[in-house]
């Protein structure tokens, strides 16, 4: 590697690092769906106005229901609220990327690995390795079930997630990841 290939990555990462601080992510992971049901009441008012006149005090209640959650369950009674969600979703996004102090409070990380560059079950509850000094990781938490799929949040998820990768990229060679950033939960049917 170069100097200079260096140098620019050791500016990316001070510029991810200095990014987490400044957004200071401070969800904790529950890894259990919200009910799409649960918002439909705070949703109904927030959709009375344009986006563009949403205030922190719509938006907040929203986003302390959806902190640290993995997704928005939209199955059978919480279809309805499901589908409001995701009628405001760009919107949200958008006032989210405008208000970081707010987008603190909702900001998943998506690991999912791709099984199809490998043959192997994923050995993830072998991790985080013991080491020293440890791993700088919470407990891995399962997305919705799914055994390749994983969700990080909170201060420092990126880097939760760097390492994750890393280790799983180091155990098992030629595995591949998707990783999916956004302000927004997935929506699960």
């Amino acid at each position: 590697m170069t100097s200079s290939n260096s140098q620019s990555q050791k500016v990316a990462y001070e510029a991810v690092c200095l990014a987490e601080e400044d957004i200071q992510c401070n969800a904790i992971t529950n890894p259990i769906p919200l009910p799409g049901k649960i918002l439909v009441e705070p949703l109904t008012i927030l959709l009375r106005k344009p986006s563009s006149s949403w205030t922190k005090e719509d938006v907040t209640p929203i986003a302390k229901l959806l902190a640290g959650r993995p997704a928005v369950d939209g199955a059978g009674e919480n279809f309805e609220g499901a589908q409001l969600y995701a009628s405001i979703c760009e919107d949200f996004a958008t006032y989210l990327y405008k208000n970081p102090d707010i987008r603190a409070i909702v900001d998943p990380l998506y690991v999912v690995a791709d099984l199809s560059t490998v043959n192997v079950t994923i050995p993830a509850n072998i991790y985080p390795p013991g080491g020293n000094p440890p791993p700088p990781t919470a407990p891995l938490v399962g997305l919705l079930g799914i055994n390749h799929a994983w969700i990080f949040n909170g201060r420092g998820a990126l880097g939760q997630a760097q390492h994750f990768i890393g280790w799983l990229q180091g155990t098992l060679p030629g595995i591949r990841v998707l990783v999916f950033t956004s302000p927004n939960p997935v929506l699960y049917y």
